[in-house]
């Protein structure tokens, strides 16, 4: 972890604003999680209503607006509005409506698979982008690099722009290569399906959702376990360093975990694919595996086995990242499926800002 205080500058924030950079993903997102996704409920509700890709441009405008107005910042407070709740609230749409836009694009069980195969692009992003970030951080002021930062995210408007029914269509039609005589006639009676599912009112779509007890359960067992991985995480390069083991080496353990993290993300996709397979068993083993892993390390003090665990702790981890999509899309479908995601993230965001203090207390307690 690299911790920057930018003194060049007079001025209040300039003297309070502290940027922490982690040199792994899971720190950055469990920072950002507490922002983004205590906002899911609503902005799953509007994605589902408006459709993936004007809420994808909503969110686009929305977080890099929060960013660049952050680089006028001459206070925390505001900063916790600009990014916190402007950005968080902007990200919160791009991250539930690109998770949603993917599996339209495919057909039956390619959607899960596609789902774990773009959870190793956001991950190589999180291990790749803080190194980014610090050499930035070195060379310009931390209010240029929010502006240079909020530019970055203007991209995504071009995937936004190119998301519409047509070019879901063609794809399909590709996909199964089927003669269509038609193709704008066809085109016409997708877009007006699309109209009808979006007239269904938010009330209707969260009572459905509620009303499956199989996602309730699924949803109440990543409210819980997700906030324990991530803080286990946070501190197991400290946990790591207490028992004996140099610094740098545990750091490089930690970038292990998170390798093996990435390499298990397609794993759930891969076996929602299969029909005998339970929609519940992969999160199941993930979640219990981990566990296992965290109840068994203090006892460890062979370095062998401490590059095991972590090993075997990464791909729990990324398994349960991966499952939060796949599995809902097996249990909900398609059509509910940005507002089942965005039910799960607030959830999860919840869970998230209460086991933040929770975490630190009992750490506090022990050290003393």
């Amino acid at each position: 972890m690299a911790v920057y205080k930018d003194t060049s500058h007079d001025g209040p924030c300039s003297e309070l604003f502290t940027i922490t950079v982690s040199s792994d993903l899971t720190e950055n997102k469990y920072e950002c999680e507490e922002k983004r996704n205590t906002a899911g409920l609503i902005s799953g509700s509007i994605i589902s209503r408006f459709g993936e890709g004007k809420s994808l441009a909503f969110g686009t405008i929305l977080s890099s607006t929060g960013l660049a107005v952050s680089s006028f910042a001459e206070s925390i407070p505001f900063l916790v509005g600009s990014i916190g709740f402007v950005g968080g609230f902007g990200f919160s749409f791009i991250y539930i409506a690109s998770f949603s836009i993917i599996p339209a694009y495919f057909e039956e069980r390619q959607k899960f698979l596609a789902l774990g195969i773009i959870g190793i692009g956001a991950g190589i992003g999180g291990l790749f982008f803080p190194v980014f970030l610090e050499r930035l951080l070195v060379t310009y002021h931390w209010k240029e690099v929010m502006l240079f930062i909020s530019g970055m995210m203007l991209n995504i408007m071009v995937f936004a722009m190119i998301d519409n029914s047509t070019q879901r269509f063609k794809f399909m039609k590709s996909n199964r290569k089927l003669s269509v005589p038609n193709l704008e006639e066809v085109t016409k009676q997708c877009v007006d399906n699309q109209s009808r599912t979006a007239k269904s009112s938010v009330t209707t779509r969260i009572k459905f959702i509620l009303m499956d007890k199989t996602f309730i359960c699924f949803a109440i067992a990543m409210m819980l376990a997700l906030p324990v991985f991530n803080t286990t995480l946070i501190f197991l390069i400290d946990f790591f360093v207490s028992n004996g083991i140099p610094r740098s080496t545990a750091v490089w353990l930690h970038s292990g975990l998170n390798i093996a993290s990435l390499i298990s993300r397609p794993l759930p996709g891969f076996l929602a694919r299969c029909p005998r397979i339970p929609i519940l068993a992969p999160p199941i083993c993930c979640i219990f595996t981990g566990m296992i892993v965290m109840f068994v390390l203090p006892s460890v003090e062979d370095l062998s086995y401490f590059i095991l665990l972590a090993c075997i702790f990464g791909v729990c981890f990324g398994g349960i990242i991966s499952v939060i999509s796949v599995t809902t899309l097996a249990i909900i479908g398609q059509e509910n499926y940005a507002s089942a995601f965005g039910i799960l993230m607030s959830g999860v965001g919840v869970t998230h800002v209460i086991a933040g203090p929770v975490s630190g207390k009992i750490i506090y307690i022990n050290s003393v």
